[in-house]
């Protein structure tokens, strides 16, 4: 399998370098990347999955598997619409005219909606713009391809060292300015939590077994509402918080989401959890205000 040809489209964000970084662990070497900068790399493809002719192009490089990373949220929302609509379908069309090509799509778990239980088997009942587009492109990805030639990955949020965004980013750059928090829910919003780097070593796995077709919960082994997680935090940085809880009950709010599928095919284990990250992204912010 180290001589598989793999496309990260998307994958200078956080979860294609980390997948990157991964496969380079395991020796692969022909791992390509596609997006719209510009990169130093005979492996990089500047272009963009709304490019019809620069998506059809792709199918003189033979991919093995081509895993679609972009399509994440986007202000205006538009951007993250078209890439799961218009863009999709270019990559099923891709993959239509290259039948030795599997389809790895990234989605996400806020695909079930609001409930209290969730599986692979669980209606769709996407509440927010973000989670509607995820739907839309699984469904055309379900509707048009054959089953053998896709696999469609639904993760819970990632974190990371090097994420600018989200919910770690927000809480850190607060203890370290005002300390206000503010949150459109009544704060009973349930998340798992995901290391992007656990979330790519079975990524990898997946491709490395090739045993993998259909729909695959990831999720991660820690799981918090909003107030679980700041009561953490706050605990591990030594602050108080002024927190601002709107008084809505939270979208896409999945209180029990089984990965039971992917495990039974795969074994691994978290390498990392949140408690360790929080501690050593505190300790990274007292290292850098020490004089030495």
């Amino acid at each position: 399998m180290k001589a598989t040809k793999v496309l990260l489209i998307g994958g200078q964000g956080l979860l294609g370098r980390s997948i990157q970084e991964v496969f380079l662990e395991n020796q692969f070497i022909n791992i390509y990347t596609l997006s719209r900068s510009f990169y130093q790399n005979p492996n990089h493809i500047q272009g963009s999955l709304l490019d019809s002719e620069k998506i059809a192009s792709l199918t003189k490089h033979n991919f093995d598997f081509i895993l679609n990373l972009s399509g994440q949220i986007t202000n205006p929302i538009e951007e993250c619409l078209n890439l799961n609509s218009i863009g999709v379908q270019k990559l099923i069309d891709l993959i239509q005219a290259s039948p030795q090509t599997r389809l790895i799509q990234i989605s996400t778990v806020g695909v079930y909606g609001s409930t209290i239980e969730a599986n692979e088997n669980s209606p769709m009942q996407p509440e927010t713009p973000y989670s509607v587009a995820k739907c839309i492109a699984e469904k055309l990805i379900i509707n048009s391809l054959d089953a053998n030639s896709y696999t469609i990955i639904r993760l819970s949020n990632l974190y990371g060292e090097k994420q600018l965004k989200g919910v770690f980013a927000y809480l850190n750059k607060s203890a370290n300015s005002n300390r206000e928090l503010e949150f459109n829910n009544n704060g009973s919003l349930v998340r798992y939590f995901l290391h992007v780097f656990d979330c790519a070593n079975i990524i990898v796995n997946i491709i490395q077994q090739n045993n993998s077709k259909g729909i695959f919960n990831i999720i991660g082994k820690d799981r918090f509402d909003i107030i679980e997680l700041i009561k953490l935090y706050e605990s591990i940085k030594h602050v108080n918080y002024q927190v601002k809880l709107a008084p809505i009950v939270p979208y896409d709010n999945a209180l029990n989401i089984s990965d039971n599928k992917i495990k039974s095919i795969i074994e691994y284990t978290h390498q990392i959890n949140v408690e360790s990250y929080l501690k050593k992204i505190t300790s990274n912010d007292s290292n850098k205000g020490r004089i030495k």
